[in-house]
């Protein structure tokens, strides 16, 4: 039976609210079932997703030992996935068990439970102390409500002109609180409220109730404390970007994307197959899509790249000091969850019409599963440009095949900002890993109308997009899950440092040479970009070598890259210590998974990368897994508003010395 899932039945406000969050889920569909097999089910591979029927499933388990009530709450649910060494060993057709694992918030406490579907046992059962879990999406609609029935805060935006009558068009934003050693917050779950006027206009991101946070302890049920800076005017500039509201210029004419003869590509299960490329796809509601078993056939000989690969943490921190605005530096993947909060995706507009489209099975805040269609996308492109080429000047011939990819896309919402994920896979043997930058940018309200104004109040946090529209500075972090499998598992990390060396004989008295290490300890692998002291940073494998050699090995190559700006004893650098470098290594520990650690939310920092390559633990000729973060900071343009063009970024997972030579060289001329 399926049926449509009613977020809300209370004020319109509401509605908009969970719009903002979940973008897209007002449509949100539940799968309701008997419990049957993995197989019945559908399941084909140990690393598929969870059914609806095995999240129903794990529901049922959990309270049938007596571990669970009606109030408790689920803010994470995915699947367990067996030991690796048990799935590298499975073979089509074999059995396997299925398990999941899940958060589960009582109140105050947290536990984390495995459950084990195949036997109807929870197989663990953990408190964890002292730790907030990620939002979840009904404490989300409560911080808001206890906000808006708050006496001092109905007196504060009264003096700002907005009457219990306009508190319908009054979007309420609870944000997450990060953590500053304040004593009346401490061992609180906070939110920290914030409005904005969406009276006539759709863009309500422009109109900021600027001025006023409502601090709510959402499990107390009270706003703690109200910050109140001090009136200021509300802006008025047009900030419209729908059909609506922005003139349109003519449509061009039609440019057709056509497979004439189908897809190259194929699902077998939740396998997928395309020219020499083979890999395992899940949609997990933390990081989004998971990439795992990633093979590529060499001349009939499938080797492994990687055993998984994925998003593990998001941070967003803006750089002001405003009472309302210095805590706003989010863990975005965390708190919120990007797999949560990713929107269907617009057909012909955000994919090419060729795509195939695939839906996630994700569980509620009652561990109660829903279906988020259309979340990710899959389709070949030609990327435009000649993926090799040569000009033979004897013969006056040329040369040329076209480069061809296969990109599977995704996209999440995440409050104001709309992210896109793509990972693309090249028929020369590169994978590339981009991430796009769209949406609307966080404003703040200030008394000058221009950029040249007397009164220069907040400016030094921004750039001016309109009149008494400050666009704050921020930077994004997104941190990036390698466990990279070169040719199997026992990998080693080598960095090659391109080092300036005196010549010792003829006209030249210098060039440059690389300097090799291969790291021994995972204090020797933390590597941070420099420009001035360039390296090659590759996952080697000493076991196996190229035709002539070399320990065939995958490259991580930059394409561009920031550093965090932030003081190391500042609090939101405490909490995303994984942005200290670029690049860490770790020997392969199923548990840890996510850069800033399991509970981001409101933690004190050091957890996450910081804190387990503290024990600096060998990691030469092991199973090894790459972290790396790619950062950006942003300086707001006014091009940037109302709505930002999307802003690409990326890194490349390429062969070096992976090959005996170029794998594209088979390409037809025809292709």
């Amino acid at each position: 039976m399926v049926w449509t899932y009613p977020l809300n039945d209370t004020a319109s406000f509401v509605n908009r609210l969970v719009r903002w969050v979940v973008m897209g889920c007002l449509a949100l569909l539940l799968i309701m079932g008997p419990a049957g097999s993995a197989w019945a089910d559908g399941v084909k591979h140990p690393l598929d997703d969870l059914t609806a029927a095995e999240y129903e499933e794990t529901l049922e388990i959990l309270q049938s030992a007596g571990l669970v009530d009606a109030d408790s709450r689920y803010p994470f649910v995915r699947l367990q996935p067996p030991a690796k060494e048990t799935v590298l060993a499975w073979e089509p057709g074999q059995s396997f068990e299925r398990s999941a694992f899940a958060m589960v918030k009582q109140g105050p406490a947290m536990h984390e439970a495995v459950v084990n579907l195949g036997q109807g046992e929870v197989t663990s059962w953990e408190a964890i102390a002292d730790v907030q879990s990620g939002i979840l999406l009904s404490e989300w609609i409560r911080a808001g409500e206890i906000a808006r029935a708050d006496a001092a805060w109905q007196e504060a935006v009264g003096k700002r002109g907005i009457e219990p009558a306009d508190y319908e068009q009054m979007i309420c934003a609870p944000l997450s609180a990060g953590y500053f050693a304040l004593p009346e917050e401490e061992g609180r779950r906070l939110f920290k409220v914030n409005c904005f006027d969406g009276r006539d206009t759709e863009n309500f991101w422009g109109r900021p109730v600027e001025g006023i946070t409502a601090v709510v302890d959402v499990e107390a049920g009270e706003v703690i404390k109200l910050v109140d800076s001090g009136v200021r005017p509300m802006p008025d500039s047009p900030a419209g970007y729908t059909e609506a509201e922005v003139t349109q210029r003519p449509a061009p004419k039609p440019l057709e994307w056509v497979e004439r003869r189908g897809h190259g590509y194929h699902f077998d299960g939740q396998m997928l197959n395309w020219h020499n490329w083979q890999f395992h796809l899940r949609l997990d509601s933390r990081v989004g899509p998971i990439f795992s078993l990633v093979k590529f056939n060499d001349q009939g000989n499938w080797r492994s790249v990687m055993y998984e690969g994925e998003l593990s943490e998001l941070f967003v921190p803006y750089q002001s000091t405003d009472p309302n605005w210095y805590f706003r530096t989010y863990m975005d993947a965390g708190e919120y969850g990007a797999g949560k909060l990713a929107v269907p995706l617009e057909r012909d507009r955000d994919c090419p019409s060729t795509a195939t489209y695939l839906d996630a099975v994700f569980a509620d805040d009652e561990g109660q599963p829903y279906v988020q269609a259309d979340v990710a996308c899959v389709f070949e492109r030609y990327v435009g440009d000649p993926v090799w080429r040569h000009y033979d000047a004897l013969l006056d011939r040329s040369a040329s095949r076209r480069d061809r990819e296969l990109v599977v896309r995704f996209v999440t919402a995440i409050g104001n900002y709309d992210y896109l994920f793509d990972w693309s896979f090249g028929e020369n043997g590169t994978l590339k890993v981009r991430f796009g930058a769209s949406g609307m940018e966080e404003v703040q309200a200030i008394p000058a109308m221009r950029a040249d104004d007397d009164d220069t109040t907040g400016m030094e946090f921004g750039r001016m997009v309109a009149p008494q529209t400050l666009a704050v500075n921020h930077d994004h972090f997104f941190s990036f899950r390698l466990d990279m499998d070169v040719d199997g598992p026992e990998n080693s990390f080598v960095y090659e440092r391109l080092e300036t060396m005196e010549a010792k004989q003829g006209p030249r008295t210098s060039y440059w040479a690389i300097a090799p290490h291969t790291a021994q300890t995972e204090a020797d692998a933390k590597m941070t970009l420099d420009i001035r002291k360039p390296a090659v940073w590759r996952v080697v494998n000493p076991h196996a070598e190229n035709f002539v050699g070399y320990p065939t090995s995958y490259e991580v190559k930059s394409h561009g890259n920031a550093v965090s700006l932030m003081r190391p004893d500042d609090f939101p650098q405490r909490r995303a210590g994984f942005t200290d470098y670029h690049l860490w290594v770790t020997p392969y520990e199923p548990d840890e998974l996510y850069a800033a650690g399991n509970y981001p939310n409101q933690s004190h920092g050091g957890d996450g990368l910081p804190a387990w390559t503290s024990q600096n633990r060998p990691i030469e000729d092991t199973d090894i897994v790459v972290w790396y973060t790619l950062g950006l900071h942003h300086v707001v343009r006014a091009e940037d508003w109302p709505v930002l063009p999307t802003e690409w970024h990326e890194f490349e997972i390429r062969p070096f010395d992976f090959f005996d030579g170029n794998p594209a060289l088979d390409i037809s001329a025809r292709g």
